[in-house]
């Protein structure tokens, strides 16, 4: 059984998700660095990113359900050299 999905979209997920993660109370690496760094606390840092977290989850859902978002400068670059997925595009 497999997943019709086309593995740079599906890199594209992921590195979305990870970016998420990493941003996001409560385990959120990047921001307990950046307020450590900062001097600032992490509730203060929290209410600043919320504008960042809202438009990257956006942005999240719109490349996971419409792959034409992540294929389209593929597309671009690479449709007539022969890349092998620039032709696929699954919505």
């Amino acid at each position: 059984m497999g997943v019709d999905i086309d593995p740079i979209q599906f890199a594209i997920i992921a590195v979305l998700n990870l970016m998420t993660g990493l941003t996001t109370p409560p385990v959120g690496g990047g921001l307990l660095a950046t307020s450590s760094i900062g001097g600032i606390s992490l509730g203060e840092i929290s209410k600043v990113s919320l504008p960042f977290w809202g438009v990257s989850l956006l942005f999240l859902l719109l490349v996971t359900y419409m792959s034409a978002i992540s294929l389209f400068f593929l597309n671009l670059l690479f449709n007539s050299s022969g890349y092998p997925h620039a032709n696929r595009s699954r919505n």
